[in-house]
């Protein structure tokens, strides 16, 4: 995702300054969001996608279950395998008509 954020912001030419000014945030928040070893808050994310005319999506994919492990297990697996994920997060382009409801 925050790769994906990253170009975004490239192609529409925003630096990370002027994010921070037009998320009303601080820099090192910006930098937060653009770190992908970062847990940051889905609000966040999503207001940072807007701004580039992005949309997050979330999507539950079937995949293999961790049942009868801890949750620190199941946190450990999930963040070292991306074929273990059971959701897809990614950024969608924003369809302002259909977001606005026109």
């Amino acid at each position: 995702m925050a790769w994906q954020l990253a170009k975004a912001m490239k192609k529409k030419k925003l630096s990370k300054a002027r994010m921070a000014v037009l998320l009303k945030t601080s820099r090192a928040q910006v930098d937060r969001i653009l770190d992908p070893k970062r847990d940051i808050m889905l609000s966040s994310l999503r207001r940072a996608a807007a701004l580039v005319g992005q949309r997050v999506v979330i999507e539950f994919n079937p995949g293999r279950s961790h049942r009868g492990l801890s949750s620190a297990d199941n946190r450990d697996i999930l963040a070292s395998s991306t074929t273990a994920h059971p959701f897809t997060l990614c950024f969608k382009k924003m369809d302002f008509a259909g977001f606005f409801g026109l």
